[in-house]
């Protein structure tokens, strides 16, 4: 396993007295988005013989930028902390688009890149993803949508089959047999609901209601969708759990429904995602005791510590991705004359252990990452079962 969090620690130590430039020579300050945008944009174009070249494709313009650059800061940090003078990180603007993304792709190939971390958003990955393979060239992309998952294009997003399939194999465990699921109308809602089925096929376990919700906000559907399950529990469709995939403000309509239908998690108990780690959670009454599964908390500890003293400010979501898939680009870069990031070395059995928690790339391009089961109480939530280790034999 290659091992990139056991050297966060090492790194924050002095992270705030150096910084990192695009090309992966060290300065004399943490270097920002800002700072390297330009540079990096003239140093793409450039050939720079014995240096590993790898892009990164971000939404670093448009409604998304303020996302591209705290990736882009996160990425940098890996950078600095793992890379040599060797090792040139070329970001590239998607402005958060297909046709950007596209563009974005091909600019990188041209630009003589062995390996292309991003973009975000499955939409822009779909459209980059051409040019890329064409070229043999790998992508970690920032998507869990495994509909733009391929040979060549790993997911480095936390997949909910991965979650679903971890706290159901928790409940099953603890006796629950009788499953229902609150799922939003949409892709995404049948995305959970297959993995729900796929989680109980070959057990004990049966789904035994599935209701629907709409996607925006607006108190009636959330309430006619739970007064429906609350009619199927009291009838013949009897169940012991319920997954609810929702969360922030929809997660807060849909609480309250459960609550006043008396449907809280002291008569069922309530299944969730990685997203309900957020203190918020806690703060609604009907959701204390629920279960989810997401990735060890103390994984990304360090990082966020660096992150903060690095850019004084708290790392956003996916950040803790971009320094991951960043540290495996620095650390993994071949030697001179190797193949650069084949798919050999990227779906490697063992995976790789990061400030997001241990994952692996499959053949497929999807991902799997080893997760902790959490319960929610008022003040956040706590760890029932702890994550294994590794993804071999005896990894508790």
């Amino acid at each position: 396993m290659l091992a990139l969090a056991a050297m966060v620690a090492l790194a924050a130590a002095d992270c705030h007295n150096r910084g990192a430039a695009a090309s992966g020579k060290q300065g004399d300050a943490p270097a920002t988005a800002a700072a390297v945008v330009d540079a990096s944009k003239r140093q793409a174009r450039e050939v720079v013989d014995g240096r590993v070249r790898v892009a990164l494709l971000l939404p670093l313009s448009g409604r998304h930028a303020e996302i591209g650059r705290g990736l882009l800061d996160a990425a940098l940090l890996a950078q600095f902390s793992f890379a040599d003078d060797g090792f040139v990180l070329m970001p590239f603007d998607t402005a958060g688009s297909a046709a950007g993304g596209a563009l974005a792709a091909r600019d990188a190939v041209a630009a003589g890149a062995g390996l292309i971390i991003g973009p975000v958003f499955s939409e822009v990955v779909a459209a980059a993803a051409p040019a890329a393979l064409e070229a043999g060239v790998n992508m970690l992309a920032f998507s869990n949508d495994s509909a733009v998952a391929q040979p060549g294009v790993y997911l480095a997003g936390l997949l909910p089959e991965t979650q679903i399939a971890r706290v159901v194999d928790y409940s099953l465990r603890r006796g629950l047999r009788r499953f229902a699921a609150l799922l939003p109308a949409g892709p995404f809602g049948r995305r959970v609901g297959e993995a729900l089925r796929a989680a109980l096929a070959g057990t004990s376990g049966r789904l035994v209601v599935t209701r629907h919700f709409g996607t925006d906000a607006g108190a009636g559907d959330a309430r006619e969708a739970v007064r429906a399950l609350k009619a199927a529990r009291d009838g013949s469709l009897r169940f012991d759990t319920l997954v609810v995939a929702a969360s922030g403000d929809r997660l807060s309509e849909l609480a309250a429904q459960l609550g006043y239908f008396d449907l809280d998690a002291a008569r069922v108990r309530f299944l969730g995602l990685a997203n309900w780690s957020s203190p918020r959670t806690g703060q609604e009454p009907a959701l204390v005791g629920s279960w989810f599964a997401a990735v060890p908390h103390a994984h990304g500890a360090e990082f966020r510590k660096s992150f903060e003293q690095a850019f004084g400010t708290l790392p956003p979501p996916l950040a803790a991705a971009a320094y991951d898939m960043a540290a495996l680009a620095a650390i993994g870069a071949p030697a001179a004359g190797q193949t650069p990031f084949d798919r050999a070395m990227l779906t490697g059995a063992d995976g790789f252990a990061g400030a997001g928690g241990v994952f692996r790339f499959l053949a497929n391009g999807m991902s799997q990452y080893l997760l902790e089961v959490r319960e929610v109480d008022s003040r956040g939530s706590r760890v029932l079962e702890p994550a294994r280790r590794t993804f071999g034999p005896g990894g508790e």
